[in-house]
Order: structure tokens, then C-alpha cells, then sequence
């Protein structure tokens, strides 16, 4: 297969330590690098949408930051999730402009979880918003989306480095893992064991995939949950930090 594509990007799931991929793709861009195509996993499927549709990673921050969490999630009723996205499907329809897939300005691959029969579901077609708010949606936090009679949950359930979903198609690809395990012998809230859960639970379908791209960044996020908005702005600066190192180790 001819590989249409030069520069691909992968960017996998982490809930908050999303913010690295902004800081990733800040220091790439000042390679003079910029993605042609985009696969994005939960954290990764929301900054990958930003970046497709034009925005700067300076310019995501922004409105992600300048915003309380519950601008996010509405608290709800746990009968399927303790929380609903409501909130952030309307800020996504706020502040993306493309509607579908097709209008972006960069290819979007979007990796969400169909849960009814337990299977990888990757969209880059048609409508925008409810994959991307699907493949964001933690199991038991937050509620299914509902796209086409079939509920679909966060991608990292099965998939989170979605490496292998745009591979075929570049010629160099930089995937971007968030959820590198490191040594812990204390947990002080429900978030810390929770979200070593949740690392457990993706570290383990995303080794095949971190084996298949041109160039892996691994960010050390060992001091952060996927739940630690509050250091938004420290977590993208190890994002950017961690391809700086990468150059510099590499020459």
C-alpha cells in the first residue's frame, strides 16, 4: 500500500494528562513539523480534534483552562455513569468549526468502544461530536453515547495508543503514550487507586502498538492522575519537554 501520508500522529488516552499532547505537538510544530493525519484515543481523540480542525495547542489550553471542570461533566443521577458529557459535547459544538469529519482541515481517526458487543470502533466519517464525546467516556464515570442505537464508551478500553488504526497510511509516525506505569508503594484518595486501575487496565492493549510507530514519546507523568486538572499547565510543559529531550537524546 502507498503511504499517502509523511507525518502521522498517534495520541492515546489519559483523561487530564491529555495536556502533554498539546505540549507534544507545541514542540513539534517548532520542528517545523505539523501532522497530516491525526488517530486519537479518549484525551488523545479530544486534542486531536482541536488540532484538526485548525487550532493552535497555545489556543486549546486556553479554553481549557479558562474553565471550571464542571463546564465539562454534569454531575448526574449513577444509574449508567456518575457523570454525563453533556457539557462538553456543548463546548465542542461552541468551539469546533467543522461539523463532520470531512470538513476537517487535517484526517481524523477517532477510536471509540462499541460496548454492546465489545469491539474496536474507529469513525472518520459524518458526524463529529458524538464519537468524539464516546471515546472520552470512562466506563462507570461517565454515561455511554448513544450513536445510531449502539452505546459507545471511551476507546481506551481496547485501544488506547490507537498506533495501529492510521500506520498504514504515513510514512513516519510519533505516537504518544500517557499511561507509562512507574513504581508506587502509597495511595492517599479513590482518584490515585482508580486511575492505576485504569492504567493497568490500557498498558495492557497498548504494547503491540507501541512497538509499531517510527518514534514513541513517553512523557513521565508518575506524579499525576488522569483526574489532576488543576496541573494542566505543568503537564503540558512535560509534553513539550519530553520531544525536547527526545531530539536532544537523538541528535
Amino acid at each position: 500500500m502507498e503511504k499517502k501520508f509523511d507525518f502521522g500522529l498517534a495520541l492515546g488516552g489519559g483523561g487530564v494528562k491529555g495536556f502533554a499532547h498539546l505540549g507534544v505537538i507545541q514542540a513539534i510544530i517548532e520542528k517545523g513539523i505539523t501532522p497530516d493525519i491525526i488517530a486519537g484515543t479518549s484525551a488523545g481523540a479530544l486534542a486531536g480534534v482541536f488540532i484538526a480542525d485548525g487550532y493552535a495547542p497555545e489556543e486549546i489550553m486556553h479554553i481549557f483552562t479558562s474553565k471550571k471542570r464542571k463546564e465539562f461533566v454534569d454531575l448526574t443521577i449513577p444509574h449508567v455513569g456518575i457523570s454525563r458529557m453533556t457539557n462538553l459535547s456543548k463546548l465542542l459544538k461552541k468551539y469546533i468549526r467543522a461539523k463532520t469529519f470531512e470538513e476537517l482541515k487535517v484526517p481524523l481517526y477517532v477510536v471509540t468502544t462499541d460496548f454492546d458487543n465489545g469491539e474496536i470502533v474507529c469513525f472518520s466519517k459524518g458526524n463529529l461530536t458524538d464519537p468524539v464525546v464516546a471515546s472520552c467516556s470512562i466506563p462507570i464515570f461517565f454515561t455511554p453515547v448513544v450513536i445510531d442505537g449502539i452505546h459507545y464508551v471511551d476507546g481506551g478500553l481496547l485501544k488506547n495508543l490507537p498506533t495501529a488504526i492510521i500506520r498504514p497510511y504515513c510514512k513516519i509516525l510519533v505516537a504518544v503514550n500517557l499511561n507509562t506505569i512507574y513504581k508506587k508503594d502509597s495511595y492517599n484518595s479513590l482518584k490515585e487507586v482508580a486511575d492505576r486501575s485504569i492504567q493497568y487496565l490500557v498498558n495492557s492493549n497498548s504494547e503491540t502498538d507501541k512497538t509499531a510507530c517510527d518514534i514513541l514519546i513517553e512523557p513521565i507523568l508518575k506524579d499525576f492522575t488522569m483526574f489532576d486538572f488543576e496541573h494542566a499547565k505543568e503537564i503540558f510543559r512535560i509534553g513539550y519537554n519530553s520531544v525536547v529531550d527526545y531530539y536532544q537524546k537523538e541528535g
